[in-house]
């Protein structure tokens, strides 16, 4: 059945109401083909020495208890107030805001990740090109991004997405990407070496049936070609 406009919430609408089911609703349906171990020793292969750290997209802190063991301080950023006040609540260093204008100082992360959504709600690519600029800004010198996204190849360019909240079926749009946008948008804000990866199992390499794009990708450090 075709949704109706009306029917679709922004972002910050969508997981504001599902806040309360998100912790749920994931576990009965997205660890079914995840492993988190598999997630979980791929991004502490990245960050393992990182002294400061940003969960772009935090949610309710999931992956933020997964990487609890790690030395550096972890910083938590969603859109979503009630999210983050679930993130708080759960004892989290957590904000609200947009991740295209995110509160803080010019070089303040030596490492930031987003698991799961990435570039995934930037509309166009002014917003992946916008995003790439903030990321460049509050990461140190040296400092290295992951990002997670839906590959466009398979999930579209743009596409539904219909969770369940309590006894309601909620909708947003999420939109696909490709390797050369995003190796555009990285290359242009100053990103080098930038890598890319179609799992985490064993850093499978990015193919074109591969359902998620994942990034890395260093400040400062000679372009991507």
């Amino acid at each position: 059945m075709e949704i109706e406009p009306k029917e679709l919430l922004d972002p910050e609408e969508f997981y504001d109401n599902m806040a309360p089911y998100y912790d749920r609703f994931v576990e009965s349906t997205r660890y079914n083909t995840l492993s988190l171990e598999e997630e979980e020793e791929f991004i502490k292969s990245f960050i393992k020495d990182k002294r400061t750290i940003l969960d772009l997209g935090c949610g309710t802190g999931r992956t933020m208890k997964l990487l609890s063991s790690v030395r550096g301080e972890l910083v938590g950023v969603d859109i979503s107030r009630k999210m983050i006040e679930i993130a708080g609540n759960n004892g989290f260093n957590v904000v609200q805001a947009s991740v295209l204008n995110l509160p803080f100082n010019n070089n303040c992360f030596d490492s930031i990740y987003s698991m799961h959504g990435g570039f995934g709600y930037c509309r166009n690519n002014d917003e992946v090109n916008s995003l790439s600029t903030e990321l460049f800004r509050v990461l140190s010198q040296e400092g290295l991004i992951l990002l997670d996204t839906p590959h466009g190849m398979v999930r579209g360019s743009k596409y539904m997405i219909s969770w369940s909240a309590g006894n309601r079926i909620i909708h947003t749009i999420g939109f696909g990407k490709n390797k050369d946008e995003i190796l555009k948008a990285l290359n242009r804000a100053g990103f080098g070496q930038i890598r890319f990866f179609g799992a985490y199992d064993g850093y499978a390499e990015l193919r074109d049936d591969s359902r998620r794009i994942i990034v890395c990708a260093t400040k400062g450090i000679g372009l991507t070609k």
